[in-house]
């Protein structure tokens, strides 16, 4: 699943493009680097998000995996 699908979720589109830019283009990468993480979003701050814009991705991915199911894998 893309990556811009986080916009339906309230994550504007600067902070997609740079997930984009630091090589996450779909949800699963996304789900599976935080998974290795153990779901600390304060590894988002460490992709250049900031402290709100990593805050906005946090918020809209665990938005995402409350409506759909993420495929495992990448």
């Amino acid at each position: 699943m893309s990556i811009e699908v986080l916009q339906r979720f309230g994550v504007r589109k600067r902070y997609i493009t740079t997930l984009k830019r630091e090589g996450f283009t779909t949800v699963e990468r996304l789900d599976e680097w935080l998974k290795e993480r153990n779901y600390d979003h304060f590894y988002l701050i460490l992709l250049g998000l900031g402290a709100k814009g990593s805050w906005e991705v946090w918020n809209g991915f665990k938005k995402l995996k409350k409506t759909q199911t993420i495929p495992a894998g990448v």
